[in-house]
């Protein structure tokens, strides 16, 4: 879903929700609940350069995968499994 579609979709259901009072309660923890684990986060923010920087060399193809066929043969050389 593309950043505009999804931002309708989402004002959209965050007003259904806004609306009924019952589910406020629900959604602040929600909220609540993603801010606490921002801050307490164990993973360092290296981490999260690394999989960046996967991830865009996944999207810009430098990154040369192997079948699953050729993965599992070189596990079951390596370990004999």
């Amino acid at each position: 879903m593309k950043t505009k579609e999804l931002r309708r979709k989402l004002m959209t259901d965050f007003g259904k929700i806004l609306e009924d009072e019952s589910k406020l309660d629900l959604l602040e923890s929600v909220f609540d609940a993603i801010i606490k684990e921002d801050k307490n986060s164990s993973i360092p923010e290296s981490h999260y350069l690394k999989v960046e920087e996967a991830r865009e060399n996944y999207l810009s193809d430098k990154n040369s995968g192997i079948s699953w066929d050729d993965f599992e043969n070189e596990l079951n050389s390596k370990y004999g499994f």
